[in-house]
């Protein structure tokens, strides 16, 4: 169940423009049993499943699941406490401005360590942000009720970037974070990507400069962010395509030579087989 199939389901208060669902407590139970993908969880007791891996959340856990990655919920307990965030790229781009929070290999890190353990304090300040974002969806007539969304929902995003980072330093001072020549590659491949993807599009280029076959390097994206390169590429390019549609005094065709495409045709082809939740709003361009 992706993102747009979910929003049907709940209050026009817990959602803005069909961009991001806030589920709170007790609502959670309308997902148990469902299959859904990607999304952050502070919560209380749950039973669930990510990419076929069990788990039992406890007070103060929170879940943070890289887009893809399938969740199962299985059952919670009658005391629920939880907030569930569901952000799709547009919100969070505009929200966020491509600012990404959190260490470099934040996001290799939780294909590995979903689920972390907060401290009475890191969650309280965590419960805040979600208290937050809760009520400024809740104020339907507020006349700046997108502006509060977003501003909370990056306010939040600063927490979650500000604990990884903590996380990261306490983990490398006692030398627990193990980092095996997998995880270097695919930290590599990332960075190369959001420095590269605009100019470089074919597999081929980031394979060769980190030497390794194009087999090796999908073998190893599929299995650790369920995607190929290709997929992470076509995102990264979608990314900063979108973040140049919204300046109306850029053409399509200085959009097209800037991300290195043959002619606008090819852009608009390329545009239009991405996927939906991504273009979410945009007009295809022509």
């Amino acid at each position: 169940m992706n993102l747009q199939e979910l929003f049907p389901r709940f209050s026009p208060s817990r959602m803005l423009s069909n961009q991001v669902l806030l589920i709170v407590g007790q609502e959670l139970k309308q997902l148990i049993s469902q299959n859904i993908e990607g999304c952050r969880v502070f919560i209380g007791k749950i039973n669930l499943s990510i990419d076929s891996r069990s788990y039992n959340m406890e007070e103060n856990d929170f879940m943070d699941v890289l887009e893809g990655v399938p969740i199962h919920f299985k059952s919670c307990s009658d005391d629920l406490h939880a907030y569930c965030l569901f952000p799709n790229y547009k919100f969070a781009r505009n929200s966020l401005k491509l600012f990404r929070p959190g260490p470099e290999n934040y996001f290799l890190e939780r294909t590995k360590f979903p689920i972390l353990h907060l401290t009475e304090e890191e969650a309280n300040r965590i419960q805040q942000q979600m208290v937050l974002l809760k009520e400024s969806l809740e104020s339907l007539q507020h006349y700046y009720r997108n502006d509060l969304v977003q501003t909370y929902f990056r306010s939040f995003m600063l927490e979650e970037g500000n604990l990884m980072f903590s996380r990261a330093n306490a983990m490398t001072s006692g030398n627990t974070l193990i980092i095996n020549k997998k995880d270097i590659l695919l930290m590599n491949f990332m960075k190369l990507i959001c420095e590269n993807a605009v100019t470089e599009h074919s597999v081929t280029f980031y394979a060769d400069y980190l030497c390794v076959s194009t087999k090796h390097l999908t073998r190893l994206t599929k299995e650790t962010f369920k995607q190929t390169p290709h997929e992470m590429i076509c995102k990264e390019i979608i990314y900063h395509a979108l973040d140049m549609l919204d300046n109306h005094e850029i053409s399509i065709r200085q959009i097209s030579e800037e991300l290195n495409f043959v002619d606008m045709a090819s852009f608009s082809k390329f545009f239009k087989k991405q996927p939906f939740d991504y273009c979410f709003g945009f007009a295809v361009p022509h």
